[in-house]
């Protein structure tokens, strides 16, 4: 099975196509420059830091493309619970309520 392949706009605004992996390797290029945050006068602490930062972008990155995949639109409330969901054109959950 062949993998989505979705539209972005790339950073001078130009529409790009972009798998999964060349979403996230795209992200994971950018969070190559947390890479400067490391520091010798602490290399251990800084390092550790600098690959969380990085593991949890390129997580990020892959549940946006899945979202974006899969036209699912999530809005919260300000008490951070779900106040609303789409899936495609269904309406999942209105209000903070499941739609039946």
């Amino acid at each position: 099975m062949k993998e989505k392949t979705l539209t972005f706009t790339n950073w001078t605004g130009k529409d790009i196509q972009l798998d999964k992996d060349g979403f996230v390797k795209r992200w994971m290029e950018v969070s190559g420059d947390l890479s400067r945050l490391m520091t010798w006068r602490d290399l251990e602490y800084t390092q550790g830091e600098v690959e969380e930062l990085q593991s949890r972008i390129k997580a990020l990155a892959e549940y946006i493309f899945e979202l974006k995949a899969d036209d699912v639109a999530i809005h919260y409330g300000v008490d951070g619970l779900i106040k609303s969901k789409r899936i495609g054109n269904k309406q999942v959950i209105k209000n903070g309520k499941e739609v039946v």
